[in-house]
């Protein structure tokens, strides 16, 4: 009898641990991303080698990653970063990268359960910045089919002996494994032209908050800016949308970098790029909006990283949104005109 319970006990505390594990995950990450104040950080790697990936192929490079904790005492995990990005990678001040938290443990700390993260940075000026970061905020008002993110005050120190030290605001965003996790479904990796989006609700919403923040920076036939996810119950596949920078809500300054600021570029002026909806369908969608508009108002409103000005400015262009949809010519001229016809 001793060795059979030598045996169920063994047994018995591996299940356990099968089960704590993805349980701290979860309260971890709860953490994380409910807490609303930025996290204090501080990233300790060479500057020098990490920015010469602006003009080359990036390569990852080691690093010390600290945050303050609740207690006020700085946590140190050993992490890799990578530049990311397309267009800000090469023209921002200082690029987007990717903080990989792989090789940090699996217990402890608040990051337990994020793999690969994407840390947005200040390109140019913060307001743009925290805009996007309020465009991610909105998000999550409308489905927790989203990506979540956290807002920080991190401090680059270089390690080399040219760069100068980096501060100021940034967001990490939640890692797809980690989304996939708590909506019960599993990353789905696409190929050009394998998946496209039904004429669901979840669609239909996604849709008009492209339309809401004026953006048209997304491609779902090679998954530009998107990300799927596949349920496990219904198999139902659902494109995670990220990157906001390039929207109307955000209209950032640096997006006249294009060809040396030759173009003249508009992303204020809105395209519905989503399907035609029956006159139910649109009043379904429309009057949903309706009711997240206090929540809107009161997260804009609330954020008290962002100044007056960028408040104002977000605020008016989202209550123009609310107008268009009040004016039964105008969703006639620039929704019902320009709507895709679902095959």
């Amino acid at each position: 009898m001793k060795f059979i319970f030598s045996q169920f006990s063994a047994f018995s505390f591996f299940l356990i641990l099968i089960i704590l594990i993805p349980f701290q995950s979860f309260a971890q990450n709860s953490i994380l991303f409910g807490d609303e104040d930025p996290l204090e950080v501080r990233i300790f790697t060479n500057l020098d080698e990490l920015l010469k990936g602006k003009n080359e192929d990036s390569k990852k490079q080691k690093a010390e990653f600290q945050y303050k904790n609740k207690d006020g005492k700085w946590v140190t995990l050993p992490v890799t970063l990578k530049l990311r990005g397309n267009f800000r990678k090469k023209n921002c001040d200082f690029p987007p990268i990717q903080v990989n938290f792989s090789n940090s443990g699996k217990k402890g700390h608040l990051f337990v359960g994020q793999k690969k993260m994407k840390m947005v940075t200040t390109c140019t000026e913060k307001e743009f910045l925290l805009k996007e970061f309020l465009v991610y905020k909105s998000y999550n008002l409308i489905t927790d089919y989203s990506f979540r993110v956290r807002l920080l005050k991190v401090k680059f120190k270089n390690s080399g002996k040219n760069q100068k030290n980096v501060s100021g605001y940034a967001f990490l965003i939640e890692d797809i494994d980690e989304v996939a996790r708590r909506c019960n479904a599993k990353e789905f990796e696409t190929e050009k032209d394998q998946v496209k989006p039904q004429k669901t609700d979840f669609y239909n919403n996604l849709f008009m908050f492209h339309f809401m923040v004026g953006n048209s920076d997304f491609l779902f036939s090679s998954s530009h800016n998107m990300k799927t996810i596949k349920l496990n119950d219904s198999k139902e596949k659902l494109f995670i949308p990220y990157d906001f920078d390039w929207c109307g809500f955000v209209d950032p300054a640096y997006k006249n970098r294009i060809q040396g600021g030759l173009l003249d570029i508009d992303l204020k002026t809105r395209s519905f790029r989503g399907y035609c909806m029956k006159e139910d369908e649109l009043n379904m969608v429309f009057n949903n909006f309706r009711k997240l508009k206090p929540s809107f108002l009161k997260l804009y409103n609330d954020f008290a990283y962002l100044n007056k000005k960028g408040k104002e400015e977000i605020i008016s262009y989202v209550m123009e949104f609310y107008d268009f949809m009040d004016n039964p010519k105008e969703v006639e001229t620039w929704m019902k005109a320009y709507c895709e016809v679902e095959e």
